[in-house]
């Protein structure tokens, strides 16, 4: 509540009644506790999107690796299996009794090549992903943010013109 100063007279606050300056001041009250609740919530939202955009990039990257060594294993040959491998090809000996003739090693090349150059692709794709996202979130926490300034200019602008009718 706020005090009545014999120093401060000729104010327009020490013209008001008490049951108005009460009012005014549980307005007053109420405007700094939203203020202080918009910017908690501001807060809070920009902390969620850095967690989000974090794990979306370590996802990414998570991902960008197991394709990438998925890749390489390919490449050279490898014949042990994974674990993804084994629950994927269930039946082991029915690829030992498969053998490639020499006139399919040109295609098991050309089919390297093209994985070689769909996994370039899909990492393109997952890198310009992640980039949309992050600037979407960016956008969004700017959008926040503008309105809570807009908020906090209009509860300025309704305690002013509150202040301004109760000194009249």
């Amino acid at each position: 509540m706020m005090q009545d100063n014999d120093s401060t007279e000729g104010r327009p606050v020490n013209s008001l009644s008490e049951g108005t300056k009460c009012v005014l001041a549980s307005l007053l009250d109420r405007a700094s506790e939203l203020k202080a609740q918009a910017e908690r919530q501001s807060e809070d939202d920009k902390a969620k999107a850095k967690a989000k955009a974090d794990e979306d990039r370590v996802g990414g990257e998570t991902i960008r690796a197991a394709s990438l060594a998925t890749f390489r294993k390919r490449k050279r040959g490898d014949e042990t299996e994974s674990a993804s491998d084994v629950e994927n090809n269930p039946s082991p000996s029915a690829s030992k009794h498969r053998r490639l003739s020499r006139s399919s090693s040109a295609v098991r090349s050309s089919f390297e090549q093209q994985s070689s150059g769909a996994s370039q692709q899909l990492l393109d794709l997952l890198s310009t992903h992640q980039k949309q996202q992050q600037e979407f979130q960016e956008r969004v926490l700017t959008q926040l943010q503008e309105n809570t300034n807009r908020c906090l200019r209009a509860l300025e602008d309704l305690t002013a013109a509150v202040v301004q009718s109760l000194s009249r």
